[in-house]
């Protein structure tokens, strides 16, 4: 639950930067490269969203995920290992973003981007983003704020998945 803090497109709640891990649970590092995901495997939440694989490739080997909340509204962050870098998926509950709408942005600087995609900086690189009728976000820290084309792809990825 302390990563749904993290999410204010996906809940309310004040910004906070993404880097530490999650109180519960724990994995080892990954760094295999594992199966894609399927669409099905979204129904297990967002840490079935993206592919060990695809997560290693923007952060390096990382904690495997972390995953937060309920069905309704959840979170899943990987840590990477061996810097501070992290990427923190948020797919906000039904209704957060009505008729595809996002609501306004708790950040200070955003600016429109690619397919819908509302962008903000500092710290990292977030990406408010649709899928239905869910308001959702992807942050990526540690990596610097020229990461947008990347954010971009993994937005895609995760809209492909979660239907």
């Amino acid at each position: 639950m302390a990563l749904l803090a993290l999410l204010p497109a996906c809940g309310s709640g004040p910004t906070t930067p993404v880097g530490s891990p999650a109180t519960s649970g724990t994995s080892p590092a990954v760094t295999t490269n594992a199966a894609e995901p399927s669409a099905a495997a979204a129904a297990d939440g967002p840490c079935a969203l993206l592919a060990a694989a695809e997560v290693s490739e923007v952060i390096g080997a990382h904690d495997g995920g972390r995953s937060a909340g309920d069905a309704q509204d959840s979170a899943c962050s990987w840590t990477a290992t061996e810097s501070l870098a992290s990427v923190l998926v948020g797919i906000g509950a039904p209704g957060t973003a009505p008729d595809g709408t996002l609501p306004e942005s708790d950040f200070a600087n955003t600016q429109p981007g690619p397919n819908g995609i509302r962008l903000a900086t500092g710290p990292g690189i977030v990406a408010e983003f649709a899928i239905g009728n869910r308001a959702c976000q992807l942050h990526l820290t540690g990596k610097g704020e020229s990461e947008t084309a990347t954010v971009v792809r993994l937005v895609g990825l995760i809209r492909d998945r979660q239907k």
